[in-house]
């Protein structure tokens, strides 16, 4: 038997086998249909996505962190996960991690996953908080690194380079846009 690396609570919303219509058009596509949703990845309960893992490498303190926990927050219309926390482990610390899809990502939801960041590093006695956004494609590049630039009021943001914020706040916030793209 093959155990996941870590826990993921599966929402409601992922487990029926209904059809979602395409607008009006009347066509519909069972979930097994559909392509992947951005945040699969990070909810599949394997290990903490390549690409995420080398921008949080760089950083001494989030080096060789794993998932321990994983919980779906936030789903879009048909049922696709747009929005996961994650309780993460370090060497010697827990971190509070929020992931978003950069699909749609908007600043005040940036503004929001921090907050919820912090409330959930109190409740497990976390060190800090990581706001991460996955890229799905080129496409969403420039709207995430916007998106991260207006939330988090600072200069340029690049994908895949780990910022720390300059808010005070009870604990350290780190974001970071994530390519979609192989590092």
């Amino acid at each position: 038997m093959k155990m996941p690396d870590f826990v993921v609570a599966q929402s409601s919303l992922s487990q029926g086998g209904e059809t979602f219509a395409i607008g009006e058009t009347g066509f519909a596509f069972s979930r097994s249909q559909r392509p992947a949703a951005t945040l699969t990845s990070w909810n599949s309960g394997k290990a903490i996505p390549d690409a995420a893992r080398k921008v949080l490498d760089a950083q001494a303190h989030f080096r060789n962190i794993v998932g321990l926990v994983g919980v779906p927050t936030e789903s879009d219309a048909v049922g696709a996960l747009s929005a996961e926390w994650i309780l993460g482990r370090t060497f010697s610390d827990l971190v509070s991690i929020v992931v978003r899809d950069g699909g749609t990502c908007k600043p005040n939801q940036l503004l929001d996953d921090t907050a919820f960041g912090i409330v959930e590093a109190k409740r497990f006695c976390a060190t800090a908080v990581i706001v991460l956004v996955q890229e799905s494609g080129n496409k969403d590049a420039d709207r995430c690194r916007s998106a991260l630039q207006n939330a988090f009021q600072t200069g340029s943001v690049e994908s895949n380079v780990l910022y720390a914020s300059k808010f005070a706040t009870e604990l350290p916030v780190w974001f970071a846009s994530i390519s979609a793209e192989p590092l």
